[in-house]
């Protein structure tokens, strides 16, 4: 959408610039200056179209970025009670500390889980999130 309004402010910048060049002598000076400013305008328009453009494409850049991270992780990872773990190549089963379901199933990111003291009255968090987790589900796995 922004490359079509972009390239057709500059294609109207065009045609005035053009219009000023091929008019002859007649052509008084406050028409002469109606016209330039109309085409700097467009100009204007036409840039600030480009720029809305590529910032558009950065974000579709981080958003393909993102995805492909969380492809490379899709295997990597299997759910063990309420938190996702690394999985062991030698045994296939969960280990270590647990990542944030809230965070993997919804952003797709492994984020770590934030654990106090090992009791059960202590709650583990998602920094990130601020998920609450109860310990009994996302104890560290050995």
């Amino acid at each position: 959408m922004e490359f079509s309004t972009a390239i057709g402010g500059l294609k109207t910048a065009v045609d005035l610039v053009r219009g000023v060049a091929a008019a002859d002598r007649a052509l008084n000076e406050a028409d002469l200056k109606l016209k330039l400013l109309g085409a700097v305008n467009e100009m204007v328009t036409a840039q600030m179209a480009l720029v809305d453009a590529r910032q558009a494409v950065d974000e579709r850049d981080a958003e393909v970025e993102r995805l492909k991270e969380a492809l490379a992780i899709k295997g990597t990872v299997v759910l063990v009670n309420s938190a996702y773990y690394k999985v062991d190549e030698t045994t296939g089963k969960g280990r270590g500390h647990g990542y944030c379901m809230r965070c993997y199933e919804t952003e797709h990111r492994l984020r770590h889980l934030a654990y106090g003291r090992p009791m059960m009255s202590d709650p583990v968090f998602c920094p990130s999130c601020s998920t609450k987790y109860v310990y009994a589900g996302v104890y560290p796995l050995e």
